[in-house]
């Protein structure tokens, strides 16, 4: 139960960044563990909210109405 908080604390503040946000695990270092921080970052990747830029590294992808697909970081 306490783990699903954390999640939706990460989520929402992944959100918060606005789209085109690039972010690391150790920018939510204050709201839970290195743990629950990965395997949030692994759910929202599943679902495809986040993207992984490279090792370690992750985005909010932004959506371009005119190309009408997702833009690069």
């Amino acid at each position: 139960m306490k783990n699903e908080n954390y999640t939706e604390e990460i989520k929402n503040r992944i959100w918060d960044l606005g789209e085109g946000a690039v972010f690391t695990a150790s920018d939510f270092s204050d709201v839970a563990s290195t743990n629950v921080i990965n395997t949030t970052f692994s759910r929202l990747l599943e679902k495809g909210m986040i993207r992984r830029i490279f090792h370690g590294v992750y985005e909010y992808p932004k959506y371009s109405p005119f190309l009408k697909e997702y833009l690069s970081a």
